[in-house]
């Protein structure tokens, strides 16, 4: 498996793993809510991430995007005054992952790259679609994608990373 294959695996991997830890149980769900109102953030809800549909891949990604400060601050609870061992561990393996600068610098990276697929990928999935527009479509989002393979956007993800890390205090 290529290296940037196996990335984007335990990327995601770890996006579903974030969704299934918190909602799989209220009191860590309550945790991550409280987190939420100590910030001052509006509530959002994570969103489970779904295989073979681009725009919950984009939802789910945009949820841990804007949730990230409240995640670790309710993942760090739970590693620190968590009752059962396991859900500790858990949550400490969680917290490494999503502490590294490689996770933030994904989420800004796959988020881009998701919001030009999920718009496609929304409309040919209605029963009004007719085929010259969605042809249309989809030169339009592989130019934008194009687009974004340049330094400049590049540069712009990668400084969007590190004003994140800095203020979340993680290591870039």
């Amino acid at each position: 498996m290529p290296v940037e294959t196996a990335e984007a695996v335990t990327f995601f991997g770890t996006i579903q793993k974030v969704y299934t830890f918190f909602t799989s149980s209220q009191p860590r769900l309550n945790r991550l809510e409280q987190a939420q109102e100590n910030l001052g953030m509006e509530k959002t809800k994570l969103q489970r991430l779904c295989e073979t549909r681009w725009y919950c891949r984009h939802d789910s990604v945009k949820a841990i995007k804007v949730l990230y400060p409240a995640l670790l601050q309710a993942i760090e609870d739970i590693t620190e005054n968590g009752t059962f061992p396991e859900t500790k561990a858990e949550a400490r393996g969680l917290l490494e992952f999503m502490s590294t600068f490689e996770f933030v610098f994904m989420i800004g990276m796959w988020s881009k790259v998701l919001y030009e697929m999920s718009t496609l990928s929304e409309y040919m999935q209605q029963v009004s679609m007719d085929l010259v527009t969605a042809s249309s479509l989809i030169g339009a989002a592989m130019k934008n994608l194009e687009q974004q393979r340049s330094n400049e956007v590049f540069n712009g993800i990668l400084e969007e990373a590190r004003a994140i890390a800095t203020r979340e205090g993680v290591t870039t």
